[in-house]
């Protein structure tokens, strides 16, 4: 998940792939992350695109895709969400 985060997944495939069911991989790794999976995959989602808005040009659109958001809608209603201002604004004045 720490490389893999842009790449469309689920916690299934991601279970199957360590050889345990579903719910056992949810339960371990909120044991251990403190996250359920899909937590932790947009905090780094949101993480890696804050450092792109301060550290690139590249527009909101792209980073939301270069982040694994399937629309620049859904990036900017899931960044306000998790930081509480667009990442326009965010770009401007870095939280």
């Amino acid at each position: 998940m720490n490389y893999n985060y842009a790449k469309e997944t689920t916690v299934d495939t991601i279970a199957s792939n360590v050889g345990i069911s579903t719910s056992h991989f949810t339960k371990q790794f909120r044991m251990h992350t403190g996250y359920t999976p899909y937590e932790y995959l947009i905090m780094k989602r949101i993480h890696r695109a804050k450092e792109l808005l301060v550290s690139t040009n590249l527009t909101v659109r792209q980073i939301g895709f270069e982040t694994g958001y399937n629309s620049e809608d859904n990036f900017i209603k899931s960044f306000k969400k998790k930081i509480g201002i667009p990442p326009n604004t965010c770009r401007k004045c870095p939280v």
